[in-house]
């Protein structure tokens, strides 16, 4: 009798934890509404956002928000794992579609792809935490004509004393790939900081590696940094800051570096960022803390380090090096509590089309906030969140 009740009593209380989750999910699906703070919905009209959610092992679900309604719905974890993979398409191809690419880089680290629109891929890297001198690349890659995946890895060195903070990224030409990869490191001492910039070919039809072309500078501490690429180039952008005496005392200053490698040229240069493109835009006290590429223009959104909801959004066109600027408030009422000291702020996604800046955003009480902006004038257009307890995986802002 007690091995019986030893088998039934756990059951029972799996079969419980069930169905409590059930209902659980089920209610809080019928009780999702996006909920006004200010502006009006009709600046909503030809935006849609996306969203995947899986607070649980056992819960996955699919969020929309269109015309300013909100639809959810449950979905088989298969479901959760394609549309996930959507996502990871849609950023790193630029297109929504399922691709199945990055089941094969499960452990390694990846943030961005390459397609010249014959053959697409990523560039995984792995190893950035452990005692070795060496990173490992994992390269998948797919052919578009017959689907065929073709992947290898390869080891290359690093310097023994390294920081974890790498990135990387790649860009293809023909049969040739080229990958960028940029980490910090120290000298034996520990006490000075460099970012090395490494470029490597490799040629897809042997698989042969070499490496093309290597910059090492010295910093004082990285602050922000980052890997892109844009048409026939890799970049890497740094926020290095360091600290000078003034009037005995110690003062902080920022300095952005932009590496730039040219596939066509072969050239490896350094770039004063901040006199090339941000000079004219006020960049004073203000901290980077996210960038997208999107479409022709790098997007760079700024934090104010006093007053932390005021952000500035520049934009730069990388075919004409033009740059345009907007400054935006985020709305007390969108953060304040009644102590007037929720200052918790945090960055979702966000887009920029035309007149619009969309900013999907995270605060203290509500994890999920929808802001619309002028890209001209900064006016706030629209503030709202959906009143869920969900946490978002993944988001996606598109215009229709």
């Amino acid at each position: 009798m007690k091995k019986k009740l030893f088998i039934i009593i756990p059951i029972c209380l799996m079969l419980l934890c069930n169905v409590a989750i059930y209902f659980y999910d089920n209610n809080l699906n019928k009780n999702v509404s996006l909920v006004d703070v200010s502006g009006d919905k009709k600046h909503l009209k030809d935006i849609k956002i996306d969203s995947l959610i899986n607070n649980n092992p056992y819960s996955f679900r699919e969020m929309s928000i269109k015309d300013s309604s909100v639809s959810i719905k449950n979905i088989s974890s298969a479901s959760y794992e394609k549309y996930a993979n959507e996502f990871y398409s849609y950023d790193i191809f630029n297109k929504k579609e399922n691709s199945d690419l990055f089941k094969y880089l499960k452990g390694y680290v990846y943030e961005n792809g390459f397609s010249d629109g014959k053959t697409e891929g990523v560039v995984g890297i792995d190893n950035l935490y452990d005692s070795n001198n060496y990173y490992t690349l994992k390269i998948v890659t797919k052919n578009l004509e017959n689907n065929k995946i073709d992947e290898f890895e390869f080891n290359i060195d690093k310097e023994e004393y390294y920081s974890s903070n790498t990135r990387i990224s790649s860009n293809i030409k023909g049969s040739k790939l080229y990958i960028l990869i940029s980490y910090e490191y120290y000298n034996d001492s520990g006490e000075d900081s460099y970012i090395k910039n490494d470029v490597y070919c490799i040629d897809l039809e042997n698989k042969n590696v070499t490496k093309v072309s290597s910059k090492n500078s010295k910093i004082e501490l990285s602050n922000y940094f980052a890997t892109f690429y844009y048409k026939d180039s890799m970049y890497t952008l740094v926020n290095s800051i360091s600290y000078e005496e003034e009037n005995n005392t110690q003062q902080i200053k920022d300095e952005y570096i932009l590496y730039k490698y040219d596939i066509n040229t072969n050239k490896l240069d350094k770039i004063d960022f901040y006199d090339k493109y941000l000079k004219d835009s006020k960049i004073y006290e203000d901290n980077l803390i996210n960038h997208k590429i999107q479409d022709n223009k790098l997007i760079l959104v700024f934090m104010d380090e006093v007053v932390r909801t005021n952000l500035k959004f520049v934009s730069i066109d990388l075919d004409n090096n033009s740059t345009k600027t907007a400054d935006v408030k985020i709305p007390d009422i969108m953060y304040l509590d009644e102590d007037n000291y929720n200052y918790s702020f945090g960055i979702h996604n966000f887009y920029i089309k035309d007149d619009k800046i969309v900013l999907l955003a995270e605060f203290k009480d509500n994890n999920y906030s929808i802001l619309v902006f002028d890209n001209d004038t900064s006016k706030n257009l629209y503030s709202g969140y959906v009143d869920f307890n969900f946490y978002p995986s993944f988001n996606s802002i598109n215009f229709e």
